[in-house]
């Protein structure tokens, strides 16, 4: 059977998080050099029987690790690596869904052994992705690269084979993680940066002033300053009292009005900036002294809608959100390398990710999956009957 696999995720963010109780290890890329006896995945089923998952090594156990599952673009995948992110999902259904069978549906869309296999499948397509764009591109890892890969290794070891190299390759193994495949996620997650910044460059300085902030001002995004006058005690997390809440609103009735005679422009946004570091109560005013640059869901519904609905240099009436009372006022985006709010990153550097993400989009395009005739219509619910 063959299939396209086409835009499955939003963005090819390599790995991250994605392994099972290997913290950094997401973070990290291909290991220098492989010790010199390692533990085999096949050894799996005494640890996983030993570990209560008697049934996932079972599972594994029914075919050989080198029998090849698929192709991706013509290249084979083995059950080793395939059988990881099946393992991955398996668990979550245990979790989450005890009981069900992988027959049952979750959505319109998948029941949970479809669904199991588009992760899979989405994931192992990452490898050949990057892979083959990096080629491509003449894009390779640097020896900087593997310096920080050596690293993350022996941090990796430390945390989970507690400084013993094969204790932490018998750790992977336990969960179905084989070292090749350990090596690949750790280097294609490095690759990936490189292939980004042969676009971009490092955090998106190839990308000029003007595509920044053309896209941030044609894909919703708005810069506001606020001045906040709470109507919830921030210590103890409790409402107001009525009385207090009604001087709060007079205040900032009375501080609407002043401003509202204070000009326009850059002659407004000067008589704001007094008013809001004098009277403003919002804890973020530390953090963003600027004022905010954010995208759609970022803030609280009621700001959200008020800064949208302003022009530059626009300022809202009082508006009232379970903070409190705000006053709005919505600035031109004019520096492409101010911190977008709750990233810590700089526009410049979510432009050139959100850009590169529609070019990662198109790459999934050209990714076929075709199964063996031995998988193609395997059973998930025989496969893990015990």
């Amino acid at each position: 059977m063959k299939k396209r696999i086409a835009a499955l995720i939003t963005a090819l963010i390599m790995l991250l998080g994605v392994m099972t109780g290997c913290g950094s290890t997401s973070e990290s890329t291909e290991a220098t050099e492989a010790p010199a006896e390692t533990a085999d995945v096949s050894d799996t089923a005494d640890t996983a029987a030993d570990s209560g998952e008697d049934k996932y090594a079972a599972a594994y156990a029914k075919y050989d690790p080198d029998t090849v599952v698929m192709t991706v673009n013509g290249e084979p995948v083995t059950w080793s690596e395939y059988y990881y992110w099946i393992y991955m999902v398996a668990q979550d259904m245990d979790s989450y869904y005890s009981g069900a069978l992988w027959s049952e549906a979750i959505s319109d869309e998948y029941t949970f052994q479809t669904y199991a296999q588009t992760f899979a499948e989405s994931y192992i397509a990452q490898y050949w992705i990057v892979e083959q764009e990096a080629e491509a591109l003449g894009v390779s890892l640097t020896a900087e690269d593997e310096e920080y890969i050596a690293e993350l290794l022996a941090e990796d070891i430390e945390t989970y084979g507690g400084g013993d190299e094969q204790a932490f390759y018998d750790y992977l193994a336990s969960t179905y993680i084989s070292q090749s495949l350990y090596d690949r996620m750790t280097s294609d997650a490095q690759l990936y940066v490189r292939v980004f910044e042969s676009y971009f460059g490092n955090m998106g300085e190839d990308l000029s002033d003007e595509d920044v902030l053309s896209y941030a001002n044609d894909n919703d995004y708005a810069y506001a300053k606020h001045i906040l006058f709470l109507t919830v005690d921030a210590d103890a997390g409790e409402e107001l009292s009525d009385e207090e809440k009604a001087e709060k609103l007079a205040l900032a009735e009375q501080t609407l009005a002043e401003l509202q005679s204070a000009g326009e422009g850059e002659t407004l946004e000067a008589a704001f900036d007094e008013k809001m570091n004098a009277l403003s109560e919002d804890t973020g005013l530390i953090t963003y002294p600027d004022g905010y640059l954010f995208t759609t869901d970022m803030m609280v519904t009621e700001f959200e809608d008020a800064a949208f609905a302003l022009g530059d240099y626009e300022m809202s009436d009082v508006v009232e959100s379970s903070y409190g009372y705000h006053i709005i006022l919505r600035l031109p985006i004019t520096d492409p390398d101010m911190t977008v709010m709750s990233t810590e990153y700089p526009l410049r550097y979510v432009v050139a990710s959100a850009l590169f993400s529609n070019i990662v989009d198109e790459w999934y395009d050209y990714v076929e999956v075709e199964y063996t005739e031995e998988f193609e219509n395997i059973d998930f619910d025989e496969l893990f009957s015990v």
